[in-house]
């Protein structure tokens, strides 16, 4: 992650399912800094194995920054996800549980 790059997206307690036909993938990078995280989520079958792609730019394999916490149901098993995702910690996924993470005690309801 360059240092200028602290931004994000962290989904905390969701549930993914299936709206659409065929597989979903949890996250792409559009920029070469990209970081997304799935924490304590249920993920259904509707996800891909391999779970993340580098859009067809392998130089953001090494940059951009995707993982997975305690997530539960039949698309959660981590052991097919592409070897450059990450199998998050209790302390590595700690920062993301967090709405201070994104500031969000400045404009999230219920702080």
């Amino acid at each position: 992650m360059a240092q200028s790059e602290d931004t994000g997206y962290s989904f905390v307690r969701c549930r993914l399912t299936s709206v659409g036909v065929g597989k979903s993938i949890l996250g792409r990078p559009w920029a070469p800094y990209s970081r997304v995280v799935f924490a304590q989520s249920s993920i259904s079958n509707t996800v891909r194995s391999d779970g993340w792609e580098d859009w067809g730019r392998p130089e953001r394999q090494s940059t951009a920054f995707y993982g997975e916490f305690n997530c539960y149901g039949n698309g959660s098993d981590t052991a097919r996800r592409v070897p450059w995702s990450h199998k998050l910690s209790p302390g590595e996924a700690a920062p993301f549980l967090t709405k201070a993470w994104l500031d969000g005690k400045d404009w999230l309801e219920g702080n």
